[in-house]
């Protein structure tokens, strides 16, 4: 059975906020109410470049977990209906195969992996 994830639901949001220290800038990432804080970008070690794609990135991550599902399950079901085989044909098995990367990245979101 996979186990549910039990994240703070989305949308998540990134927000700048300015460190004086230094005119150094972070970002933190919220919900999108502004009600829970999820993360905190420190401005250190990374350009704010590198820091705003972190942000938008770990924003993103409810949106991407549950495209990621849908995206699966359309590929699986597509590939079970359209093959035209035996069940446990290699075939099958490596068209299925091909998602795997897919799969364990959704299970290491769900945290059965790392």
């Amino acid at each position: 059975m996979t186990k549910q994830p039990k994240w703070t639901q989305g949308p998540w949001v990134y927000r700048e906020i300015p460190f004086n220290k230094d005119g150094l800038t972070g970002f933190t990432v919220n919900t999108g109410d502004a009600e829970t804080e999820i993360c905190e970008i420190s401005p250190k070690p990374n350009p704010v470049a590198v820091n705003i794609e972190n942000a938008r990135l770990i924003a993103a991550a409810p949106e991407l977990f549950g495209a990621a599902q849908l995206a699966l399950q359309i590929a699986e079901h597509t590939i079970r209906s359209e093959f035209d085989g035996p069940s446990n044909s290699p075939t099958l098995n490596a068209m299925m195969a091909e998602l795997d990367p897919v799969r364990a990245a959704l299970s290491k979101a769900r945290g059965e992996a790392q």
